[in-house]
């Protein structure tokens, strides 16, 4: 590693700038959460973006990897007549599990070729000690646990937490045979949970010594009029993709017990399993070794410092949106960071690594500003000229989005980009930043070429015109 990455980095294991100018503090002073009023943090649209699972499963992907192996009419099928056995709310919650679980595994056989294992049942009067094998992974973790609760009782287990404490329980007793497995991966279970007539599906995945869950779906009924009729639609959807999960699961567990993955290095389970990256229009890939969040990282961006092989400092950033056409399109222009490595991850989301710049400031803030700073505009406007008459456009070209080394400046932050009129913002408009909405006249989402000039010409801390000479 060399010296300007061994300045950059602290040693303390969990890696951070060290020349970081602002802060804890002054990272504090400019979170998101502080520079907008209460009220509007606490709006429902707010927390539905942040918190509350996204409840479009497969947000109108049709490629997603496995989706073609699954006879979606059967699944339709099977669906429905599970949701008719959860919906008599008389049942005992024996017998209502133990006709949930037939119909469960009714609806794994619509995934021809692929065998799934049957799910691991827990509920209030169903606790396993001994482990059926059967429902055991290659790694002798279970894959899909499926808690159930008919009538809810005071100081009765909650069925998410029943199913997390089932998948390490069979860590526990299974685990010992696959040290280099458990050592090497973020072992993942999917849970699935049955309260009444509702439905919600969860991921379990183990980080170090610790389970975390994370809801995947929203709370779905099997009540066919729910939502009129959208809850069942969802339902289909949400098995569709438990099936695709499960499949990607019980293959990277078979493929791990077969040949071991590395070693996870200390401190480094909470960040993504990524470590290795295709280049981008080229052949080959960038390995790396992610060391820590960026600290210019807000809770909604995952930016990630990283080193290769060859101990150079990268940025990884992963995303659910990303134009790598305008970033490469800005990058040939050696203005914006060089692209190292690109790829689409199985669930959905996008991975870059790139060049990283240090130190770096947004434009206004930057020093050579008074030397430099026609030059920089000029190299812009250009840019931005260029790549309207290409047919995209940014998105988000406030101040924040426009950094400089001293030397140079860069257009960074390619999520909402794409083709003009073809991009949408992917937040309600009241959620965007007030700069993004500052002299707006549009209702509609869709980002125009006139959205990026606007916002180009507008100083965000001011509104003074910063264009005004060149444009």
């Amino acid at each position: 590693m060399d010296g300007r990455t061994n300045a950059a980095l602290k040693t303390s294991g969990i890696y951070k700038f060290v020349d970081d100018p602002t802060g804890a503090y002054g990272r504090l002073k400019e979170a998101k959460i502080v520079k907008t009023t209460p009220s509007k943090t606490a709006t429902p649209s707010q927390y539905r973006y942040h918190l509350q699972p996204d409840p479009n499963i497969f947000r109108g992907q049709t490629d997603v990897p496995g989706l073609d192996k699954v006879d979606r009419n059967k699944v339709k099928v099977k669906v429905d007549e599970f949701a008719e056995h959860m919906c008599p709310l008389d049942d005992l919650e024996e017998e209502m599990s133990d006709k949930g679980l037939e119909s469960i595994q009714g609806i794994f056989q619509a995934c021809p070729g692929t065998q799934i294992r049957r799910p691991y049942l827990t509920s209030y009067y169903h606790f396993p000690e001994d482990h059926d094998h059967d429902t055991l992974g290659n790694h002798g973790g279970a894959d899909f646990i499926v808690g159930f609760q008919n009538h809810p009782l005071e100081g009765s287990p909650m069925p998410v937490l029943l199913t997390v404490a089932c998948a390490a329980q069979t860590h526990r007793c299974n685990m010992n045979p696959y040290e280099d497995v458990y050592n090497g991966w973020r072992v993942p279970s999917l849970a699935m949970t049955v309260i009444s007539s509702d439905v919600t599906f969860h991921a379990i995945i183990t980080i170090g010594h610790q389970y975390r869950t994370i809801p995947l779906t929203p709370t779905l009924s099997c009540l066919s009029d729910a939502s009129d009729g959208d809850d069942r639609k969802k339902l289909y959807s949400a098995f569709t993709a438990a099936l695709v999960l499960l499949a990607c699961i019980q293959e990277y567990s078979a493929r791990y017990v077969a040949s071991p993955p590395p070693k996870i290095p200390e401190n480094c389970h909470r960040y993504p399993a990524v470590t290795e990256l295709r280049h981008y229009g080229s052949n080959g890939t960038v390995k790396f070794q992610i060391k820590g969040f960026h600290t210019d990282r807000q809770s909604y961006r995952l930016l990630y410092l990283a080193t290769t092989e060859d101990g150079q400092l990268i940025l990884v950033k992963c995303t659910r949106h990303y134009c790598i056409e305008l970033h490469h399109f800005c990058a040939r222009r050696k203005l914006s960071p060089q692209i190292l490595g690109f790829e689409r991850l199985p669930s959905g989301w996008y991975a870059i690594a790139m060049e990283y710049f240090l130190p770096v400031a947004p434009l206004l803030a930057a020093d050579g500003l008074q030397e430099h700073g026609r030059r920089w505009i000029a190299e812009l406007r250009d840019l931005v000229e260029s790549f309207h008459a290409a047919g995209f456009v940014h998105g988000d070209l406030r101040d924040a989005n426009i950094i400089c080394d001293g030397e140079q400046a860069f257009l960074i932050d390619f999520d909402w980009a794409g083709k003009a009129r073809e991009v949408s913002y992917p937040v309600d408009l009241e959620n965007l930043n007030p700069d993004l909405l500052k002299d707006r006249t549009s209702t509609k989402a869709t980002i125009t070429v006139d959205d990026d000039i606007r916002v180009l010409r507008l100083r965000s801390d001011s509104g003074m015109c910063i264009f005004t000479h060149i444009w």
